[in-house]
């Protein structure tokens, strides 16, 4: 026999001889592999056969064999530290360690084993199921400059901010954007929006929600818009990589004009919001909302907001948003056109995260 089957052989027979555990079953099959963990009624087995570990309900187990001290909890919430040993001849299941010798246990009342030196599966869970309940910040910023010169003089700012706080059940987001330009020594945008939204989960679908927004626009002649609107949502779609939601609702309208006179009106609010992870590095989000006001359905205002983001760092801390608003009015003040429309490519940041 040359040298090369020899080393193919003991490298063979070495692992075979690999320590693992076994696990029997009532319907008489073995499987062979590490045992990660017993919890909430489920066995945890790594194989060589399996990409992924395998699960498998402990009413199916009939013994365990491990090849290291775990540690073991029974129904009692008796604990030990020691050996699973499996005899198949008598059917017997036992415990072995220094603190408590040889001891019979009934497998059907293990409720949790984990290696030692790992966290108890239970307070595992227990933390997992903690942090999820609790709520979680975030801020972005985002911003964009363009400019020109030469023949002419052109410079543009936009940016805005998003502070979110969201539970499994409920979502609260502060917002604010800002526009200013100038071309050739004149403003030609004077813009700034901010506002709240609340969404608290009804059921896992419906939702209610508040909101309220301010507005001031020079070249729309609004000093001050002032918007308060509540209502109830739908999710036609909420999964991790695509949401489609609608929303409906009432409040009212204060405008504040620069010509010294206001009104004060009642308006709906109907809307929809999309958003759509295309592929990880591109998501697509839309947004339109209908604002008809309750005394003339004919004078209502359209905002709808379509963009993309891409990453530029791994974590997604980094994007760059690009876009195009379309602000419509169907009744604006004399002198101002309808239709408002603007496009942006800002780099957006998440400056923090909790």
């Amino acid at each position: 026999m040359n040298r090369y089957a020899i080393v193919a052989l003991a490298i063979l027979v070495a692992s075979s001889n690999a320590p693992a555990d076994d696990v029997y079953l009532n319907d008489g099959s073995k499987l062979v592999g590490t045992v990660t963990q017993i919890a909430g009624g489920k066995l945890t087995i790594k194989t060589d056969f399996a990409a992924d570990p395998i699960e498998i309900d402990m009413a199916k187990v009939k013994g365990i064999t491990s090849t290291a001290p775990v540690n073991v909890q029974v129904e009692s919430g008796e604990r030990a530290v020691g050996k699973l040993e499996y005899n198949a001849a008598n059917n017997q299941q036992q415990v072995t360690g220094d603190l408590v010798g040889q001891k019979a246990i009934e497998v059907g009342k293990v409720t949790s084993v984990w290696p030692q030196g790992a966290q108890d599966p239970a307070v595992a869970a227990a933390q997992a199921e903690a942090d999820a309940l609790r709520p979680k910040w975030s801020v972005r910023l985002e911003g964009g400059i363009n400019g020109q010169t030469g023949n002419s003089e052109k410079f543009s700012l936009n940016g805005g901010f998003t502070v979110k706080r969201t539970t499994p059940s409920d979502r609260l987001s502060f917002y604010g954007t800002a526009r200013y330009s100038v071309e050739n020594g004149m403003r030609t945008a004077n813009e700034f929006i901010g506002g709240t939204l609340f969404e608290a989960d009804i059921t896992e679908r419906l939702f209610w929600f508040i909101r309220g927004e301010l507005e001031h626009d020079e070249f729309e002649s609004i000093d001050l818009r002032a918007t308060a609107t509540t209502g109830f949502g739908y999710y036609v779609i909420r999964e991790e990589d695509i949401e489609w939601k609608l929303r409906g609702g009432a409040g009212l309208k204060h405008e504040a004009y620069d010509n010294n006179t206001d009104e004060t009106q009642g308006l709906l609010e109907l809307g929809e919001e999309l958003r759509v992870e295309v592929t990880p590095w591109l998501l697509f989000t839309h947004s339109i909302i209908y604002y008809p006001t309750l005394d003339d359905l004919g004078d209502f205002r359209i905002v709808m907001v379509n963009a993309a983001e891409i990453p530029l760092t791994n974590d997604k801390k980094w994007k760059l948003r690009m876009g195009i608003k379309n602000e419509f009015d169907n009744m604006p003040q004399p002198g101002v056109n309808r239709l408002d429309t603007y496009y942006f490519a800002n780099i957006d940041a998440l400056v923090s995260s909790c």
